[in-house]
């Protein structure tokens, strides 16, 4: 499973997805339709008014520097964001059409680059989520050989510009509407390119058609690995409340007690743990969504140990009272609940003690 090449995104264990892009500006309403990310079809905006909301996109407000300084305090080690949603709307200057964010909408900044700067100024990994199913290109569903030259050189442009640690694709499945053409003959040549440019980028499995054998990594959604990886390595992807990109309307944000438990969980399963945040229309992270990452910082500030670079014992089973994690020779116990404990260390505001001194070492 592991690698020379995958051995730094398994060791990370948490990340920072970021779902930002033209569908951010409807603020997750369309008349009384609600939906995020998936607004343009979830809702059937006409084409001319989604391109029109399009050019309006003005995220001003996004600060790089600041959303890294937040992934980092809370302890994560890696962010995944936005380059290409399945609207098309690409987040960089490309030169391949002029759907993006500078051409359209007429936004000098290159968000992009700003956040590869700030990140490995932080020693922060940044990837990219790139969508092969693109609803805007009409040539996606009429000639897809074209639409694949196309792509590719987006995709040139991204790593060769960026240099991505992670290249997260999505959209891969059997759709419609429009109707989704791609085969696991297509994700495998496409595989083949992006290792052809870059042989150390770390891929997912949506590249292809999330088999063991596609990409680094499978990609449970919205749920936790639940056992040991035995093929693949595996990192769930979930929200901090219910929306992947950003909706006004939903601050139903989780709590970082139920953050760090899921973190928790995840490593003692040796998976990742990668948690989304959606900026509002200007690119602002809203407390919402800021405050339960500082609380998470603050546990992983006094436990990390227990969480980077750690993973499934292999020697014991978990407990009901917590989790357990392995790094090393070291077992390091998560306690959720102690015994007769009124409240639990979390909700105190307190890390829970990593390993005491007196644990003997793993023979």
């Amino acid at each position: 499973m592991s690698s020379p090449r995958t051995r730094r995104f398994d060791e990370a264990r948490f990340g920072m997805f970021i779902h930002f892009g033209a569908y951010s500006a409807f603020k997750g309403q369309y008349g009384t339709c609600r939906d995020a990310e998936w607004i343009k079809r979830q809702c059937t905006i006409p084409w001319s008014e989604y391109e029109a909301k399009a050019a309006t996109f003005n995220p001003v407000s996004f600060d790089a520097n600041a959303i890294v300084q937040l992934a980092k305090q809370a302890g994560q080690k890696y962010i995944i964001i936005t380059a290409k949603h399945h609207d098309g709307f690409a987040m960089w200057p490309t030169s391949v059409n002029r759907w993006n964010l500078r051409d359209h909408s007429g936004f000098s900044r290159d968000i992009l680059r700003e956040l590869k700067t700030a990140a490995t100024a932080n020693g922060i990994k940044l990837g990219f989520y790139y969508s092969i199913w693109d609803w805007h290109d009409p040539d996606f569903v009429a000639n897809l050989p074209v639409y694949v030259t196309r792509m590719k050189a987006q995709l040139q442009e991204l790593v060769t510009g960026y240099d991505p640690a992670v290249l997260w694709f999505d959209g891969e499945w059997s759709e419609s509407n429009p109707t989704n053409p791609w085969s696991a003959q297509n994700g495998e040549d496409l595989e083949r390119f992006v290792r052809g440019i870059s042989p150390q980028v770390v891929i997912n499995n949506r590249v292809v058609k999330r088999r063991s054998v596609d990409g680094d990594f499978g990609t449970p959604e919205q749920a936790l690995a639940g056992s040991p990886p035995s093929i693949q390595l595996q990192e769930s992807c979930m929200t901090i409340n219910n929306t992947w990109g950003y909706a006004a309307w939903d601050t139903a944000f989780k709590s970082a007690t139920t953050m760090v438990r899921d973190l928790a969980t995840l490593t003692s399963n040796g998976a990742n743990f990668l948690l989304n945040i959606g900026p509002t229309d200007t690119g602002a992270v809203t407390a919402g969504q800021a405050d339960p990452l500082r609380g998470i910082g603050t546990w992983m500030t006094a436990n990390g140990a227990a969480i980077t670079g750690a993973s499934h014992t292999g020697l014991v089973g978990q407990p009901a009272w917590g989790r357990v994690t392995r790094k090393g020779n070291k077992l390091y116990l998560i306690v959720n609940a102690w015994a007769g404990a009124r409240h639990n260390d979390l909700h105190r505001g307190r890390g829970t003690p990593a390993i005491p001194s007196s644990t003997p070492r793993l023979r």
